[in-house]
């Protein structure tokens, strides 16, 4: 049975005024809503890739520090490593161009002007059987050291961290 407020009856044919208008209309909110849903599952995508290719980076930048501080104890223990460990000061890695190595240095950078990284080194202690302890008396041979890559996210800031013992392997 047909509705009868969207058909009139003239001469014993029914006329459907306004009918295509409806149609029209409910077609129109039905490609809407899929255009809009389509977006919106793009959007979503593209901010998954950005994340993933922050996390990707940031992994990177910090093996790449990791690597930095390797190097900083094979140039030379007592040179660029030995008196920093206050646990505290946050040491920024530079490139000296001039000597073609990475340098230690108070002043903050940015990579890429998105990522910060910086190492902290800190004192390590030993116990009584020369096991790396919490208490116990300080190993001056022994630092540890945690990178830290900072970013910032439209949530917050994300952080990654790696820590590592140094030793004075070449018993400078």
């Amino acid at each position: 049975m047909r509705l009868l407020f969207l058909h009139k009856m003239k001469r014993g044919k029914i006329f459907n005024k306004g009918t295509s208008l409806i149609e029209a209309i409910i077609g129109v909110a039905i490609i809407g809503l899929t255009v809009v849903g389509s977006m919106t599952t793009f959007n979503l995508y593209i901010k998954s890739w950005q994340n993933n290719l922050s996390n990707i980076q940031s992994s990177y930048i910090l093996n790449e520090g990791v690597e930095g501080v390797f190097l900083q104890r094979d140039l030379g223990w007592s040179t660029y490593v030995e008196g920093k460990a206050d646990g505290v000061t946050k040491y920024y890695f530079s490139w000296d161009s001039g000597n073609n190595l990475w340098t230690l240095n108070t002043t903050p950078y940015q990579i890429d002007g998105k990522y910060d990284r910086y190492v902290i080194f800190s004192p390590v202690n030993r116990d009584a059987n020369d096991n790396i302890a919490v208490s116990g008396s300080n190993d001056p041979d022994t630092n540890m050291a945690t990178v830290y890559v900072g970013w910032a996210t439209n949530s917050g800031t994300t952080t990654k961290s790696a820590a590592i013992y140094l030793f004075n392997i070449f018993n400078e």
